[in-house]
């Protein structure tokens, strides 16, 4: 089973490479992202995050999106802040 964690910073590190990321481990069964975005968060713009300012012309703020069209035979699944892309079936315990 191969398993990827990564936290997406919101693409704040270089949407292409995350993207070039995933396409090159597309193969992996299980992908725990944290730090998604499906939207904008309109009062968040200019704020500090994580030590830079969030500027959403410079993020992923679709990103939930431009990753399931990437691997669109993948799933999300939302589990508080981690999504999880499954191509195994889960059972819950």
């Amino acid at each position: 089973m191969k398993l990827v964690s990564l936290n997406t910073w919101g693409g704040r590190a270089g949407k292409e490479k995350l993207l070039a990321f995933l396409e090159k481990n597309k193969d992996a069964d299980i992908f725990c992202l944290q730090e998604m975005w499906s939207a904008p968060y309109k009062d968040l713009d200019g704020h500090a995050a994580g030590g830079m300012a969030i500027d959403h012309s410079r993020i992923m703020i679709h990103g939930v999106q431009e990753i399931s069209a990437l691997l669109p035979s993948s799933s999300f699944r939302r589990l508080r802040t981690t999504y999880i892309c499954k191509k195994i079936k889960l059972q819950s315990s």
